[in-house]
């Protein structure tokens, strides 16, 4: 998703120094927020009209592009908060009985 020298693309032709800071902080909140609205709808689990909930993966990749702009111990709370509600699924294969 970004470049090879890790910069948002958007931000290209910005100016080094306080203008970058402020822009790549307020992307980064902007993920963390749209993140965490969508983690709540999921808990609440209402389908909206054709509206869907979104998935684990997609609030989990929010989550990542948030924190690979600015690291906040509170994301990664979030994160781990997300990771804990994930159920795991173990596939036990059944046995057949074959022998009589």
């Amino acid at each position: 998703m970004f470049p090879p020298s890790g910069h948002l693309p958007g931000l290209e032709f910005i100016s080094q120094g306080q203008s970058s800071k402020a822009a790549v902080s307020t992307t980064s909140n902007c993920l963390l927020s749209l993140a965490k609205i969508y983690q709540d709808a999921m808990s609440s689990a209402v389908e909206v009209g054709t509206l869907k909930s979104t998935s684990t993966r997609d609030i989990l990749a929010l989550y990542y592009l948030s924190l690979s702009l600015q690291r906040s111990p509170s994301t990664a709370n979030n994160v781990g908060i997300l990771l804990a509600g994930v159920q795991q699924s173990v596939h036990v294969p059944r046995l057949t009985e074959t022998a009589n």
